[in-house]
């Protein structure tokens, strides 16, 4: 299986998160500095565009940034509590002829209700958006998770992506 997964804005994915994503297959797991690379969706759409590749994650700043580039690449996304709040301030790093669309493949989103950095509702209300337009996506709510994704949820959502998105 090879794939993509984005951390969130000044973050990093996790020695025990990269040993899950590592035992998938080949999973592009950058450190992203976002503030120097404000163009990164650009950059990994040129980069894998021609090669075969099965989803795109990502995290917070990473999971918005993720779904964008899923819909470019024409693949199906897991996002973790993404950062819907930030879509105005990256628009411009989001190619305009994707901005907008909605996704061809499937999209599955875990939302921590108890998340006090990106709003469980702002996010939920941007992906009904999508829903209404597309039966693609699949929002996953979760009552105690807060916006850093503990290893043990990322593990079991993780698996629920690839077994009901990936491998269905």
């Amino acid at each position: 299986m090879k794939g993509i997964y984005l951390h969130g804005y000044q973050g990093f994915v996790t020695d025990e998160k990269m040993n899950y994503l590592q035992k998938l297959g080949n999973i592009y797991a950058p450190n992203i500095d976002y503030d120097k690379q404000p163009d990164i969706v650009y950059s990994l759409y040129e980069k894998f565009k021609n090669e075969e590749i099965d989803f795109v994650s990502g995290t917070s700043l990473g999971g918005i940034l993720s779904f964008y580039l899923a819909i470019l690449l024409d693949l199906p996304c897991f996002l973790l509590n993404p950062a819907v709040t930030v879509v105005e301030q990256v628009k411009q790093y989001i190619p305009e002829d994707i901005y907008g669309k909605f996704p061809k493949k499937d999209v599955m989103i875990l939302i921590g209700l108890k998340d006090q950095i990106i709003d469980p509702k702002l996010q939920i209300e941007f992906f009904e958006h999508f829903k209404d337009e597309s039966a693609k996506i699949m929002l996953v709510t979760n009552d105690k998770l807060e916006h850093f994704v503990p290893y043990k949820d990322f593990e079991e959502n993780f698996n629920n992506f690839i077994k009901h998105i990936i491998k269905k």
